[in-house]
């Protein structure tokens, strides 16, 4: 995959966008308006978590993904992930682990 397409705004928060989704991950200090596809929320402490930035970023198909504790708090299409459990299906072909898992599908 390698890093084209991926811009890091601070901490952890950063955007990768190429072929497929946008997917911000704890979207916090976000210098423009690239709507997401995806938000991943990694924890619920205020530098991972902003909901401000997330309603500025999300449209009404975006989903976010997120610990069930964060995920709880929030509204919309929000997926509740547990440690261990794969949620990429839905945007990332993930199946067989060769070369090509991980790669995104084109956007439809």
């Amino acid at each position: 995959m390698g890093l084209d397409g991926v811009t890091w705004f601070r901490q952890a928060a950063f955007r990768w966008q190429g072929d497929g989704p946008v997917v911000y991950v704890d979207p916090w200090g976000i210098t423009d308006d690239v709507p997401a596809d995806v938000i991943l929320i990694t924890h619920a402490h205020h530098d991972h978590l902003q909901p401000h930035e997330i309603e500025r970023l999300r449209t009404s198909s975006t989903t976010i993904v997120a610990p069930r504790d964060v995920a709880d708090g929030l509204t919309g299409d929000v997926m509740s992930i547990v440690s261990g459990r794969s949620c990429c299906e839905r945007w990332f072909n993930c199946a067989g682990g060769g070369r090509d898992a991980g790669r995104l599908p084109p956007k439809m």
